[in-house]
């Protein structure tokens, strides 16, 4: 599935099975409400129990193809009418509790057949955490709990309190289960250390070095410079709104603009950005694209000006890394972040790479559209300068810090 979480486990069961290391993946079946099934990644390397827990969708249009793009923008529609209450209530309004039993069967399945040194599991969703849970008091088998995102209401969009509260009782339980734990960054380290009283390690989300071959040709037909976005957005949180409306204040004292410099939206969010597009005036020089598939958002991503990267909004939030910020560190083209402090740990990360630049106000979102009217920046420093943050490297600095932890395993 084209989804960071996704990206994360896949990168684990690669990197481990290609060093010697049995690997088995137990995942909820997909279904179009899910989202976009276009990676093309090789899983020849471990073992893929895929775990029905739905009845099993229609298939609509060619043969073979269980997710046509209209059934996938349908959803992805209903989901973004509905996101508050969605988001609001957590775990407990979350299709994926329905796979708790058929995980569990599928799980105690593989436990029976021998031995295995650690069971890993990746939240959210919660329901993969409640499943490793039993399994590891059942068999005994030593956990490591992975958060990508926490449970607290600053790091869940629109969450209720009665959910924040519900869930961290529930969380807080599981973790004393828990052998290692691990999340992906310094900010939501400290947060889970300062809480849980105990050591709690970083893997980054990271890129992945891919073998295929991509095309490499310009997704544009014309010259101008392109300041290209991807992914989601969430409005006052990842919002574009501070970018677009200094943007609009440029155009007003700059007439070349439209003629050199394009601005692309490339996500599932095209309602929003429509209406800023609208509101700002900004018709002539900004395109919402809508959904691409990966390879095609990496391909634009490498043809682009530069890429613009939208740092969390709220300071309570720090820590909050999309695995966005990895993919256009892989692309050797600048980045500008724009958010509302420099010292974010996105905002470092980016600087110390020397992979773009960090705007905070108006009056530099000005200055660097200027230099970009003038002249279209260059490639910055090559892949080597970021390899440390490759999902590869990633996976083999968690499966260090598994070995170094306190339980012993064969």
């Amino acid at each position: 599935m084209n989804a960071t979480a996704s990206h994360r486990v896949y990168s684990w069961a690669k990197a481990w099975s290609e060093n010697g290391h049995e690997v088995h993946v137990v995942t909820p079946e997909k279904h179009a409400f899910d989202g976009s099934m276009d990676l093309n990644y090789d899983i020849g390397d471990f073992h893929v129990h895929t775990v029905p827990y739905l009845r099993k969708e229609k298939q609509r249009g060619a043969s073979g193809d269980p997710f046509q793009k209209e059934n996938i923008e349908r959803w992805e529609r209903l989901k973004a009418y509905t996101r508050k209450l969605r988001f609001g209530m957590g775990m407990f309004m979350d299709l994926r509790m329905l796979a708790f039993c058929p995980l569990l069967r599928k799980g105690r399945q593989l436990l029976q057949t021998g031995p295995f040194d650690f069971i890993i599991s990746s939240y959210p969703p919660e329901v993969v955490h409640l499943v490793a849970y039993k399994l590891s008091g059942e068999f005994g088998t030593p956990w490591v709990a992975d958060y990508r995102d926490l449970w607290f209401r600053e790091m869940r969009l629109f969450q209720y309190r009665f959910t924040t509260f519900l869930s961290g009782i529930i969380n807080r339980r599981l973790l004393r289960k828990a052998e290692v734990i691990s999340t992906v960054s310094k900010g939501l380290s400290k947060k889970l250390q300062g809480l849980l009283k105990r050591k709690v390690t970083v893997s980054y989300n990271g890129f992945i070095k891919s073998q295929r071959q991509l095309n490499s040709s310009r997704p544009w037909q014309d010259d101008k410079i392109h300041i290209v976005y991807t992914g989601r957005l969430y409005p006052k949180k990842r919002d574009p709104r501070a970018f677009l409306e200094a943007v609009a204040g440029f155009r007003e004292i700059e007439p070349r603009f439209d003629d050199r410099i394009a601005i692309d939206f490339y996500g599932h969010d095209l309602l929003y950005v429509e209406s800023m597009t609208r509101e700002y005036g900004l018709e002539h020089c900004l395109t919402a694209h809508g959904f691409v598939p990966y390879d095609e958002s990496l391909r634009i991503q490498r043809n682009a000006g530069a890429l613009l990267f939208l740092d969390w909004a709220e300071e309570s939030a720090e820590g909050i890394l999309t695995g966005k910020l990895f993919e256009y560190l892989s692309s050797s083209r600048p980045i500008l972040c724009v958010g509302t402090r420099k010292d974010t740990e996105a905002a470092e990360i980016i600087l110390r790479a020397q992979c773009g630049v960090v705007l905070t106000s108006g009056n530099e979102i000005h200055s660097y559209l200027q230099q970009l009217l003038e002249q279209e920046p260059p490639a910055t420093p090559g892949i080597e300068r970021v390899a440390s943050y490759s999902r590869e490297n990633q996976a083999k600095i968690l499966l260090e810090q598994i070995r170094e932890s306190d339980y012993s395993a064969a």
